[in-house]
């Protein structure tokens, strides 16, 4: 057959370093958005620590223009009505 055998160890390796890179890409997002929503006059809320939390790969993510900014502005709006919920 002309079916290459799969590198099972480097395709694991290389899935958990995809998985690491989103899950810190997705965190540093939710801080810089967080971020963005507590230097708003009208802000839903208030979260003094998360321009600590910002990374350093947020500037180039951020200035794209794709559903994973939609993704985030509803994220804001839902940690205000959990907020809220659990008060």
């Amino acid at each position: 057959s002309n079916i290459a055998p799969v590198d099972e160890p480097a395709r694991k390796a290389k899935l958990s370093e995809l998985m690491a890179n989103f899950t810190n890409d997705s965190a540093f997002m939710i801080a810089y958005e967080r971020d963005l929503e507590s230097k708003r006059a009208d802000a839903l809320f208030q979260d003094p620590l998360a321009k600590y939390l910002v990374g350093p790969s947020v500037d180039g993510i951020a200035s794209k223009k794709t559903e994973k900014n939609v993704f985030f502005q509803r994220f804001v709006v839902l940690s205000h009505i959990f907020r809220i919920l659990i008060r």
